[in-house]
């Protein structure tokens, strides 16, 4: 019985984490999305690696770089923004 019971206590207390992490929003984009539905929020111009780059992000981001897989869903996205003091 104990082992059946420590387990599911464990998975019932990090459970609720993985639903929160899954609802990730980086300024109106999130996982998942279509690249026609995140080209609405940002002009994607394509790059020589094969990935996309938004052009003129705002935000304070100097570069914004997304990743689509192969059904055309974003699952990585990479923002640099300027080292200074602002």
């Amino acid at each position: 019985m104990k082992k059946i019971v420590l387990p599911l206590i464990i998975f019932f207390f990090l459970f609720p984490g993985f639903l929160m992490a899954a609802d990730f929003d980086f300024y109106g984009i999130r996982f998942g999305m279509t690249k026609d539905a995140v080209e609405k929020v940002f002009k994607l111009v394509m790059t020589k690696s094969g990935g996309f780059e938004a052009e003129n992000p705002g935000h304070y981001i100097k570069r914004l770089y997304l990743v689509f897989d192969h059904k055309s869903r974003l699952f990585y996205v990479e923002a640099y923004y300027p080292w200074e003091d602002m």
